[in-house]
């Protein structure tokens, strides 16, 4: 992620753009938070359980583009995989 900027304000005629990246273990969400937080990316909320489905472990935060990023964990899609790592 190079510097960090300010993210650029949406667009209010643009629909907001919003993407989120499923990963094996709440470790990782807490991992990449910090190493977010250390480059001065803007968190907007988390890492933190949400009331979404059960076990619902999310950062999101904004890149530079004005994005708005999640990372999230969610045990029963590891599970219905069959991938569900020992430490969930």
């Amino acid at each position: 992620m190079g510097g960090v900027t300010t993210p650029r304000p949406q667009d209010p005629s643009q629909p907001p753009v919003f993407v989120c990246f499923d990963v094996p273990s709440r470790e990782v969400v807490d991992e990449r938070a910090r190493w977010l937080s250390e480059q001065g990316a803007p968190i907007e909320s988390g890492p933190a359980e949400y009331d979404y489905t059960p076990g619902y472990y999310a950062v999101l935060f904004y890149d530079p583009d004005g994005i708005k990023p999640e990372l999230l964990h969610r045990p029963t899609y590891w599970a219905s995989l069959g991938d569900e790592p020992k430490d969930s």
